[in-house]
């Protein structure tokens, strides 16, 4: 069929064969490129070595891990601390004091519960 829905005249049955072949070849090539459109191509060059570097650590990171391990301690020395001060009686009876304690014990708290999930995943992927 012609555009509009309209009819086409062919002389024979070669040029028909000629208009179908030529109408079957643009269909698939149309289905191919919708076929390759909607599936992304697998990652190439850097995008595809991230991937895998994903599994490694970095060396800022691997000095970090390094590092993680008295980074937890003295913030949990810090802590202890804290919680020793908010025990002492000069400090409680120092409003204000009091308040800064509380206030830097939950900023240490903080601290180490960010520390410990971020040392399990460094330390997961080091292996």
């Amino acid at each position: 069929m012609a555009a509009g829905g309209r009819g086409t005249i062919l002389r024979n049955y070669e040029q028909w064969k000629t208009i179908h072949a030529r109408e079957t070849e643009a269909r698939a090539a149309a289905e191919r490129r919708a076929t390759a459109a909607a599936s992304p191509a697998p990652p190439t060059g850097p995008a595809a070595a991230s991937g895998a570097a994903k599994k490694r650590l970095s060396y800022k990171e691997q000095i970090e891990l390094t590092q993680m391990q008295g980074s937890i301690e003295a913030t949990e020395a810090q802590l202890h601390g804290l919680e020793a001060a908010m025990a002492d009686p000069d400090v409680i009876a120092d409003h204000r004091r009091y308040a800064q304690v509380c206030t830097d014990l939950g900023i240490a708290q903080q601290r180490v519960a960010a520390l410990y999930p971020h040392w399990e995943e460094l330390d997961g992927r080091s292996r």
